[in-house]
């Protein structure tokens, strides 16, 4: 008896130290040792002292030795809401990031089956690891707390809104958390719940805004059929009401409030719903992927394997097999090929839709003026010069992250030591891994040299631009490509390898530029800061004839005086030298 009394206060702590669940305490020990926690905690810190920094130089004092106390409340106003954007930007990069591998971690490393074969319940696995990567975030959120808190005493920001923008940022964490969470749990592999993840992310941001403002003007009929809808899913999304303005300094409107009091709202019932539907769907889906004979859906439908459908037959294996593979097969399901080439199709047609507007009009302009009248061919060079950036700044991106995971996989698949241990040598498969990724995007490139065929046919690009932007797309790409790859290599799991290739590219595509704003204040800026941002680079190398001629003669370009142009092209120059190097 006095032995049973002596081990229940042991009991006890132990329950109160294991109250959120088992889950919960050994997700938080194993991620809180990780050092790469730190240093993004510390690099955040940086970022924001260097944003009041910027703020307060960017501000145009009066010259006294006390400010004007208008001056002060307008520079805590400027730094509330950069510090705010700055923060709802690392939640929306960094959630999916955190939180998409939780359950397909699991399942790749076969490690579920003993969490569910466990006492656990559903809800105690998802749960315990939801909160344990929720409070990495909120930690991340409490960095810029004391800083909000202390500009409310100087006048500019009411300090309802502090509490609103930190409820709505946490809420908008919350959902895509639950979102992350739910991707997880119905994913075979980390990466594709990581992509999936950012992609309903990208959605959600994208499409009920351009709904919104582009529907009544392009489709008056649907709108009233979609808009109510709509306005729901655009009432959840951050954009209207977390860069909210108040109508005066330090004052701020009921409507104001009750717009980010509804995001809040919708952002917490949306992630309980999804939350919900990850605990439920978490057994069944492991059930259906563990060759149970109940279908994957409620267990209705057996599950019958079939001959997949091919239009075109595979050519042979031939001599180089890993290049075949790579070329003629994919891991995606039929589905998601279905959907991803019906999204290209739209996409690629909304394109080249536009560029036939302004590109007949440009080429209106140029057979009844001749080289005179330049303003419609200037409209479709910008138009060329913008879906360009884009384009290219995607495939750079994709390049990257396709690169990330061509070893990673089959490290995962467990086929690395098989695909080692045949004769071929390191430099054949490394070739074929890179070729492949190159052969992926070849439809992009396939959209780039119809859009720059149409530009060179109104004359809205030079030739040498076409030149200048097609040897750039190729560095650029070859160069992520050629990046993702070798960090792959040397990498244990894909999410790993997509973060941290994703980081560097982010770094070498302008993230360098944050360290140097304080100096970027001071005076003109030299062009040759950009030589390292490859979206500056695509923009600037579609040049058009006139610009040509007018730097052939003078060196001067439009807005831009011939020194400044000379640094542009010594930018180019030097960066696509440096990436290709």
């Amino acid at each position: 008896m006095r032995d049973d009394r002596r081990k229940r206060p042991e009991a006890r702590k132990q329950a109160i130290t294991m109250l959120p669940g088992p889950v919960f305490n050994v997700e938080l020990l194993t991620t809180s040792r990780r050092p790469r926690y730190f240093v993004l905690r510390a690099v955040y810190g940086l970022a924001l002292l260097t944003v009041i920094w910027q703020n307060y130089l960017g501000r145009q004092w009066s010259g006294d030795e006390l400010a004007d106390y208008r001056e002060v409340a307008a520079f805590a106003t400027s730094t509330f809401h950069a510090m705010i954007l700055m923060q709802a930007m690392l939640v929306l990069a960094m959630t999916p990031s955190l939180l998409a591998g939780v359950i397909a971690n699991e399942r790749q490393r076969k490690t579920l089956h003993y969490l569910l074969a466990s006492c656990l319940t559903s809800t105690e696995i998802v749960i315990g690891k939801l909160t344990a990567r929720l409070l990495h975030i909120a930690v991340f959120l409490a960095i810029g707390l004391p800083v909000m808190s202390l500009l409310s005493l100087v006048g500019g920001v009411d300090p309802v809104m502090v509490l609103l923008a930190f409820g709505g940022t946490f809420t908008m964490g919350f959902l895509l958390a639950a979102l992350s969470v739910y991707c997880s749990t119905i994913s075979k592999r980390v990466r594709g719940a990581i992509t999936s993840a950012y992609a309903i992310e990208g959605v959600w941001l994208v499409v009920p805004v351009l709904l919104k403002f582009l529907m009544p003007f392009y489709y008056p009929r649907l709108n009233p059929w979609v808009a109510p809808l709509n306005d729901w899913v655009y009432s959840s999304t951050p954009w209207a009401p977390l860069l909210f303005r108040g109508s005066g300094i330090g004052v701020i409107t009921a409507s104001q409030v009750d717009t980010v009091v509804l995001m809040m709202g919708l952002q917490l019932g949306s992630g309980v719903v999804l939350l919900a539907l990850a605990i439920l769907r978490l057994r069944p889906f492991f059930q259906s992927q563990e060759g149970s004979t109940s279908g994957r859906w409620l267990g209705l439908f057996p599950q019958q394997k079939t001959r997949a459908f091919r239009l075109f037959p595979r050519k042979p294996v031939g001599d180089d097999p890993v290049l075949w593979k790579e070329l003629h097969t994919t891991r995606t399901s039929g589905a998601a090929q279905i959907t991803s080439i019906l999204l290209s199709l739209m996409v690629a047609g909304m394109v080249l839709y536009w560029a036939g507007v302004y590109g007949l009009d440009a080429l209106a302009e140029l057979r009844s003026t001749g080289n005179g009248a330049k303003i419609n061919r200037e409209n479709f060079n910008s138009y060329l010069r913008f879906m360009t950036t884009a384009i290219g700044t995607l495939a750079i991106l994709a390049a990257s992250v396709a690169g990330a995971n061509v070893f990673t996989t089959e490290k995962e698949d467990d086929t690395w030591l098989s695909l080692i241990a045949t004769p071929l040598s390191g430099l054949e498969i490394v070739r074929a891994k890179v070729l492949g990724i190159l052969w992926s995007l070849r439809w992009p490139g396939v959209l780039l040299a119809i859009l720059w065929g149409l530009g060179l046919v109104a004359g809205s690009i030079h030739p040498l631009g076409v030149v200048a932007q097609g040897l750039a797309m190729v560095v650029f790409v070859s160069f992520a490509a050629v990046l993702g790859t070798w960090i792959s290599l040397r990498s244990k799991s894909s999410w790993k390898s997509q973060a941290l290739t994703t980081a560097i590219m982010a770094t070498l595509m302008g993230g360098y530029l944050c360290c140097l704003c304080p100096l970027m204040n001071q005076g003109r800026t030299s062009y040759l800061v950009f030589a390292g941002v490859a979206p500056f680079i695509e923009v600037v190398s579609l040049v058009a004839p006139w610009e040509v001629q007018d730097y052939s003669r003078g060196g001067s370009t439009g807005f831009r005086s011939a020194e400044e142009t000379s640094e542009c092209v010594t930018a180019c120059v030097v960066g696509i030298l440096a990436y290709g190097a």
